[in-house]
């Protein structure tokens, strides 16, 4: 088994370190809850595009670079490494785009992806109600057909992006005599079209970054309809995987994070040294972060666990060891039982390959692994963590 990266990817490592290096912006972009902050990342997806960038995993035809696995976990070692802005359009392009790739007609792929890609249309997601939040199967917004088109009616509540975002994707009720997880249709809408209201919700800092959307008598065609009609559900299921999924919470984002907060102990070590324990916890954040890296199986419940949110608030400067304490405290919670899982699965690893669990070697997730010859052959997607890519397959 050969661990050591190979000289092309190495040069792949240099061209996106050069790139990013010559085009992420040297200030900070606003908070894409704001709409001036929103205009700038949305630049930024443009940018990313502009060097074939944006969605590295996805085939060339559909707006991607076609790179397999390990080249995606390159360059998000990059990115983060570069610290460049956050992904205004995940919603689109970790979300509705892997869905379009599993349930997606060829016409749909061609039409949605390659938009997705290069930063024109920005998605929001319309899920919850104000009688139907984490039970989705209680969603009571309609899309009565007629003809070639679904007549919506009904109200959708913390809708993130959609202040200012081009579309949106959810689940509608097709069959007003349906129950529960029944009858529900999966589709894509226009935000700008006629008998949609975006009403902004604004947070306690200010910022909206979700919104109230009203549909009162909204035609949407038929074919803004992914899979089948009442299929919803099981497409819905597929998309909220792939919110707990890899792409969405790269274990680069949680390491760059850990190097973060360990460049802040060491910055302030001689006032937090005076608790011993603070140390033993920067250690084990650091350790969380590399362990979460590598567990072997799909790990949707752990990062789940992840504070996903943690890079960000992490300071740059403090005035001691109190601000290093609550940054630990509350800005890195992995749970006990997430911690024990993430050391099970590393151990499980070293011993499957060196027969201790004491060795250190490259680490690559499961997850990440080529398919097998059998599923490759009965996942026409092939690999289903890019849900795109076959070449995947000669990832490992």
């Amino acid at each position: 088994m050969n661990l050591e990266y190979t000289p092309a990817q190495h040069a792949f490592r240099a061209e996106i370190r050069a790139w990013l290096a010559e085009h992420v912006p040297r200030e900070p972009l606003l908070s894409f809850d704001t709409e001036q902050g929103f205009a700038q990342h949305r630049a930024w997806e443009r940018t990313l595009h502009s060097g074939c960038w944006s969605m590295v995993t996805w085939p060339r035809e559909l707006g991607g670079r076609g790179c397999d696995l390990i080249e995606w976990l390159i360059f998000e070692e990059e990115y983060w490494r570069a610290d460049a802005p956050m992904r205004v359009n995940q919603n689109g392009i970790f979300l509705l785009g892997p869905t379009l790739m599993d349930f997606g007609t060829e016409a749909q792929k061609a039409r949605f992806l390659p938009a997705m890609a290069a930063g024109e249309h920005v998605w929001a997601q319309a899920w919850s109600e104000p009688n139907a939040g984490s039970d989705m199967a209680a969603i009571r917004a309609s899309a009565i057909r007629q003809g070639d088109e679904y007549i919506l009616n009904g109200q959708k509540i913390w809708s993130t992006r959609a202040v200012w975002a081009d579309w949106l994707f959810g689940l509608f009720r097709s069959d007003p005599q349906s129950v529960r997880h029944h009858g529900l249709s999966f589709l894509m809408v226009p935000l700008s079209t006629p008998g949609i209201t975006v009403r902004p919700i604004r947070q306690l800092n200010g910022h909206t970054g979700f919104a109230e959307i009203f549909f009162d008598d909204v035609r949407v065609p038929v074919d803004n309809r992914l899979a089948g009609e009442g299929l919803g559900w099981q497409v819905a299921m597929a998309t909220a995987g792939f919110e707990r999924g890899l792409m969405l919470r790269s274990p680069a984002r949680f390491q760059r994070t850990a190097e973060a907060l360990r460049d802040l102990y060491l910055a302030h070590r001689a006032d937090a040294d005076s608790d011993p324990s603070l140390r033993d916890r920067v250690c084990s954040a650091w350790m969380d972060a590399q362990a979460y890296a590598c567990p072997p199986t799909p790990r949707r419940a752990v990062c789940k666990k992840a504070a996903i949110s943690v890079r960000s608030r992490v300071p740059t400067r403090c005035s001691g060891r109190s601000s290093i304490c609550a940054c630990i405290t509350s800005r890195w919670r992995f749970s006990a039982r997430a911690r024990r899982l993430c050391r099970a699965r590393q151990d499980n690893m070293r011993r499957s390959v060196t027969g201790s669990t004491a060795s250190c070697f490259p680490r690559l997730d499961r997850s990440m692994r080529a398919p097998t010859r059998s599923s490759a052959i009965s996942s026409p997607n092939g690999c289903w963590v890019c849900r795109a890519h076959k070449a995947c397959t000669k990832a490992v």
